[in-house]
């Protein structure tokens, strides 16, 4: 079941510039002439603004704009590198829309089915951010790990004044809690894959009981939801087209893994030890006893 979006719009559309133009304050009638667009126009997409829960007043003030705010998030996801973008109030799963969408942003205030590795599912109640993108490089499948290496730096970096460090792979914690879920899923050719970005990140958004030991929000820092969003879009946008070593670099400064005593779960597979090093790859080099290990991916707990 495909829904429709709440907004879907390209972002070379010139409705974002109304809404720009809406936020400095002109007049329907300044807006219509500055774009060289009728009344009508405007006001047809005012109404949708509306529709979209801004509150705007008969002289065209924006008195209040939700949050998350679908228009800012238009404008950030640039510096994501797509061409669309796509809103939804509820979705089963951004990363199924995004699947579908070539080169979108897909953005839902709830998912009704959203997910996490291994097919488990991710809390995704109002208040959180849900979203994702299409990675703008198409990536052979044996480097896709670089990508989730990538997205899981530029969260914690996001996150980086909330004291975020990530427990290898690319679990972001705060406080030794999870506040974030990253999925990235390839589809099509093995040498050129699309990459489908899929996070999650605990903002606004009440925890369940049971998840409550394990888990965190940035609920105490008041913050919204949007500017989460387009702060990572910001910092994607600066680390994207940065060389492999100094994203390695960086990724391991903000890692607290090494050091630590483990167990990685790998398939059935059960790896117990200390953490020494990650090398070139972003592999995890383990001390199990007397043997070293050499692990590309798996479940990571601190003993």
């Amino acid at each position: 079941m495909h829904m429709s979006a709440d907004l879907a719009i390209s972002l070379n559309d010139k409705r974002l510039k109304i809404y720009e133009l809406l936020k400095k304050g002109y007049s329907g009638e300044k807006i219509a002439k500055t774009l060289g667009i009728s009344r009508s126009a405007v006001w047809k997409f005012v109404e949708k603004l509306r529709s979209l829960g801004y509150e705007i007043d008969r002289n065209y003030n924006i008195l209040s704009i939700p949050d998350p705010s679908p228009l800012d998030a238009a404008l950030c996801s640039k510096k994501l590198g797509v061409e669309r973008f796509l809103y939804f109030e509820e979705v089963d799963s951004t990363n199924n829309v995004a699947k579908k969408e070539e080169r979108s942003c897909v953005l839902a205030k709830r998912q009704s089915a959203g997910r996490g590795r291994l097919g488990r599912k991710w809390e995704s109640e109002e208040g959180g951010l849900y979203f994702s993108f299409e990675f703008p490089r198409k990536v052979p499948a044996v480097k896709a790990h670089r990508v989730t290496i990538l997205i899981g730096l530029v969260v914690a970096k996001t996150l980086e004044n909330f004291k975020a460090k990530i427990k290898w792979p690319n679990d972001v914690l705060i406080e030794g809690k999870k506040v974030s879920g990253i999925l990235c899923e390839l589809v099509g050719e093995e040498l050129s894959s699309r990459v489908i970005v899929g996070v999650g990140i605990n903002v606004k958004n009440e925890l369940p009981e049971e998840l409550k030991d394990k888990a965190t929000t940035l609920k105490t820092y008041n913050v919204s939801v949007t500017d989460v969003f387009c702060s990572f879009a910001n910092t994607f946008s600066e680390i994207v087209n940065l060389e492999w070593n100094r994203i390695l670099e960086e990724w391991k400064r903000m890692l607290d893994t090494i050091g630590k005593e483990v167990e990685v779960r790998v398939g059935g597979e059960i790896y117990r030890g200390v953490a020494l090093d990650v090398d070139d790859e972003g592999a995890l080099i383990l001390k199990c006893g007397d043997k070293i290990e050499r692990i590309f991916s798996g479940e990571c707990f601190y003993m």
